[in-house]
């Protein structure tokens, strides 16, 4: 409630949590280099690693997603870490177990995709390092895995780490002559030749270009200052040729790269949203008017840091940047010119917030629904739209505060009543409260239910006398009316003494729908 030539701060908050923005799900597999150089640095590069890795599992969803791990290093059997690769055991900084262990070739399965995310993380704490460097071997096996396991509606991606120059099998890029007749181990670093693949095409030799051609993303880290500049060069082109992206890392920062690329990989709520508040049409003591200069309404009010002014954060663990925020805008010039404030949000993200706020100056008294009815949110390049919800707002003159501020309404009891007759189709609340208004007020009481995600669904509303909002009554609902899922039951109650200038707002009572299960916690 406010008087003429007032002014209104409104805030827009676009959540980014409907059913529609829920994210696809993904399948991944960690491509993890176990060279004898992995055990160098203290603590040593592959305890670092590890962790990283285990912290990206836990940003991916069990119930949606599926982990695979490949590791590339040692065929056969490594006694201990690093024996191959002559590190003594003095120079290793880091608890193995098991402290020897056989692979059965130089790129391994060690876990082919799954959802058991816990044994995904037991198998990443179980590699052992040893001398060699076979990355082409194992992103031929990642691709495979993700192919032949494949869900068509998954985002599928490989993120291969090292921390060396590939050797075996030779260039991953399938660069030079491919021959079949060499053993695995006989290619050198950087030997711009390879190991040609029988089972795969020409086209699929080179393994950025094979996980391309089936809609995979390859997502490299090059690991500390032992790869030369050849070995980042291939690691970059691997990426950036597939669609995926490319990343320096050391222990300072591994964990927030592989974070950095979980959320790259959770895919976006929203692209191209629009928000377009239009106030040339405003809807007026449920009349819609026209503001212009004739029929002065709403004005724009432009105070810096205030009005118009976007913020942005996250509802969950997501971290991404958003350079600049918040953003302030002077509208002043758009509203001059069109009675409007429109805003350019780009992606919206799961779990994302966007807040709006700006300011408006009232300069006409009656009931005003604060968002014109040719507002919208408009997303995914126009593809769909939501209409903004009503916000009343009474404008009135020369307002005095009277006596019903004064006056006290406080609900005293609210429970379900089991004893009502059809049980199965309706459920009833026992309400109690008391009013210490004017006998002479008339009460509005409003029955809600609040979903467990805070959506609110209004279902009725009834007039109550004085003596009725002062003694036990009930409230029936027909439980077919209900959403799905756990919800409170909100009573509200409004109350109006005689004389008072206040106009009731009034909302839209959501239409009999088709019976669902519904389970209830009262407040």
């Amino acid at each position: 409630i406010v008087e003429i030539n007032e002014t209104v701060d409104i805030t827009v908050l676009l959540k980014g949590d409907g059913w529609a923005l829920q994210p696809k799900p993904i399948d991944v597999i960690l491509t993890t280099d176990r060279s004898g150089s992995m055990l160098f640095d203290n603590p040593d590069r592959m305890h670092s690693i590890r962790e990283a890795e285990k912290i990206f599992v836990d940003q991916l969803s069990a119930s949606r997603d599926r982990i695979g791990l490949v590791t590339f290093g040692r065929n056969g059997y490594i006694s201990r870490p690093g024996v191959n690769s002559g590190i003594a055991t003095s120079e290793i900084n880091n608890v193995y177990n098991p402290y020897s262990r056989t692979y059965s070739a130089y790129a391994t399965y060690d876990r082919s995709l799954t959802n058991n995310f816990l044994d995904v993380k037991t198998q990443i704490g179980r590699i052992l390092p040893d001398h060699g460097t076979p990355m082409r071997e194992g992103l031929r096996l990642s691709i495979r895995n993700l192919i032949q396991s494949a869900r068509p509606d998954a985002i599928r991606a490989v993120i291969v780490l090292s921390d060396g120059d590939y050797n075996w099998y030779g260039d991953p890029l399938a660069r030079g002559n491919g021959y079949t007749g060499y053993d695995a181990d006989d290619y050198g670093d950087l030997t711009q030749n390879y190991f040609y693949y029988t089972s795969l095409n020409s086209s699929n030799q080179n393994m950025s270009q094979y996980a391309k051609n089936n809609n995979i993303k390859i997502y490299s880290i090059a690991y500390a200052d032992t790869i030369s500049a050849g070995g980042r060069q291939t690691l970059e082109t691997l990426a950036l040729s597939s669609g995926g992206k490319y990343y320096n890392a050391s222990a300072s920062n591994i964990e927030e790269v592989y974070a950095a690329i979980a959320g790259d990989l959770k895919t976006d709520a929203g692209v191209n949203t629009m928000v377009d508040l239009d106030y040339n049409a405003v809807e007026v003591n449920y009349t819609i008017e026209y503001n212009n200069e004739s029929n002065p309404i709403f004005d724009y009010v432009y105070v810096d840091g205030v009005s118009t002014r976007l913020d942005s954060y996250f509802t969950d663990s997501t971290v991404m940047t958003i350079p600049d925020l918040p953003w302030i805008f002077d509208n002043t010039s758009q509203w001059s010119t069109n009675k409007k404030l429109d805003f350019s949000l780009g992606t919206v993200r799961l779990h994302q917030v966007w807040d709006i706020r700006y300011r408006l100056k009232a300069q006409k008294p009656g009931l005003y629904n604060m968002f014109g009815p040719n507002s919208t949110i408009v997303f995914n390049n126009g593809t769909q739209t939501l209409y903004l919800p009503d916000l009343f707002v009474t404008v009135i003159p020369n307002m005095i505060d009277t006596t019903v501020w004064s006056a006290d309404l406080n609900y005293t009891y609210i429970g379900e009543n089991s004893s009502s007759d059809n049980q199965d189709y309706y459920i009833t609340f026992d309400i109690n409260s008391n009013y210490t208004g004017s006998p002479d007020s008339t009460i509005t009481e409003t029955y809600y239910f609040v979903t467990y995600d805070g959506q609110r669904y209004e279902m009725d509303s009834r007039q109550l006398t004085y003596t009725e909002a002062n003694q036990l009554r009930q409230y029936s609902v027909y439980v077919g009316r209900l959403p799905v899922g756990w919800q409170y039951f909100e009573p509200v109650m409004e109350g109006f003494e005689p004389n008072s200038p206040v106009i009731s707002p009034t909302h839209p009572i959501i239409p009999p729908a088709p019976p669902k299960d519904s389970y209830f916690t009262l407040t």
